[in-house]
């Protein structure tokens, strides 16, 4: 298993500036270049913006690859800033307790469902992650789409989300669109957690994206469709 941080991002490299999805995807395809040997099949699992940016690096390994899991994607519809929720900007605060008390308001904000649920780990990862950023990724993401990502080549597919993520404009929704590409893409549903699914509700999420997983096939076919979300319980 690798993970990855995107170029610009956590402890990687900084990007050249100015990158379209095209230049950017190809960095990212280069490193997965590096880490898988060049004739083995291999999934890949995203989340948020890694999602749009794992379908365009992977449009032309396709023939290598078993499942791109989107986990809460980007690149379904193309959003406005307006229609973010309102988010401190904790760069202009004066000191750390201040920021820190930022970092854990907008977790409960955009990421999680459940404000109780976010801890100290969480406070910690989201503001190392957000002050070593150094690529504009809300720019990147409105350059492109999965469509354009999907009409250059289908993929085998699945989807995950935590079922009140804010950022997905209503999941069943996304199920529809991802369906349009690959019309048997497992498709679960994480119930009670937010758009940071995996840090929210980690055992329910592992366990749902290893039954993601365990279904793909070394074709590169997908297994029978998921049935439609159930608010009780993940769809499978």
């Amino acid at each position: 298993m690798h993970c990855l941080d995107l170029p610009g991002y956590g402890e990687s490299a900084t990007p050249p500036r100015g990158l379209d999805m095209t230049g950017y995807a190809a960095l990212v395809r280069e490193a997965i270049a590096g880490a898988i040997p060049p004739h083995d099949r291999f999934s890949v699992c995203a989340f948020s913006m890694g999602g749009l940016v794992a379908a365009h690096a992977c449009a032309p390994l396709h023939d290598r690859l078993d499942r791109l899991v989107l986990v809460g994607s980007a690149g379904f519809v193309h959003r406005t800033r307006a229609s973010l929720p309102e988010l401190i900007d904790w760069r202009a605060l004066p000191d750390e307790p201040s920021r820190i008390r930022a970092h854990r308001q907008n977790l409960a904000t955009l990421m999680y469902h459940e404000a109780s649920r976010i801890d100290d780990l969480a406070v910690a990862i989201q503001k190392r992650n957000t002050e070593a950023s150094r690529q504009a990724g809300r720019r990147l993401v409105r350059s492109s789409s999965l469509a354009a990502a999907f009409r250059a080549q289908p993929l085998p597919l699945a989807g995950l989300w935590g079922e009140f993520d804010i950022l997905s404009e209503g999941v069943p929704n996304r199920i529809a669109q991802l369906r349009a590409w690959d019309a048997r893409a497992p498709c679960l549903v994480v119930p009670d957690a937010g758009h940071w699914v995996q840090s929210e509700r980690p055992e329910a999420f592992g366990a749902a994206l290893m039954a993601v997983l365990d279904g793909a096939r070394p074709d590169g076919t997908s297994p029978p469709p998921a049935a439609p979300p159930d608010p009780g319980g993940p769809a499978a």
